[in-house]
C-alpha cells in the first residue's frame, strides 16, 4: 500500500467529483507535501460531481471510511491513509455515492494496511 498526501486524487464513485483534501498534521512531508492521517478524507468537500438531476442529488461531502487506514503506522498517533481508501459521501441514490483514491500522488513511500 503506498501513503496518500495532500495532493492525492481521491473522487467520488461517479469520477468526475474531486474530493478536497487538507492535511491535519504537520509533523510528517513526502516531498513537502503532507502524509494525511484519520480522519483527514472524512467530511471533505467534493467538487465536480455529475450525479444531478431531479430524482438524484450530487456527491458533496466524503463521510465516513470504510476501508484505508493503516492499523501499523500512525503519525502523532493517528493511523496514515493508504491507497486502498475507500468511503462513503452524501450523494443520492446510494448506490455510486462513493469515494475511493484514483493517485495517492506519490511512490517513495509505502506502508502496510
Amino acid at each position: 500500500m503506498i501513503a496518500l498526501v495532500e495532493t492525492a486524487d481521491v473522487r467520488c464513485g461517479h469520477q468526475r467529483g474531486k474530493v478536497g483534501l487538507t492535511g491535519s498534521q504537520s509533523l510528517v512531508r513526502i516531498d513537502d507535501v503532507v502524509v494525511l492521517v484519520r480522519p483527514d478524507p472524512e467530511r471533505r468537500p467534493i467538487r465536480g460531481c455529475p450525479n444531478v438531476s431531479a430524482m438524484t442529488k450530487a456527491c458533496q461531502t466524503t463521510l465516513q471510511v470504510h476501508v484505508g487506514y493503516s492499523t501499523l503506522v500512525r503519525i502523532d498517533g493517528e493511523p496514515i491513509v493508504l491507497d486502498n481508501l475507500a468511503g462513503v459521501t452524501d450523494g443520492m441514490p446510494p448506490a455510486g455515492a462513493t469515494y475511493k483514491c484514483i493517485d495517492p500522488a506519490q511512490r517513495l513511500v509505502s506502508a502496510s494496511a
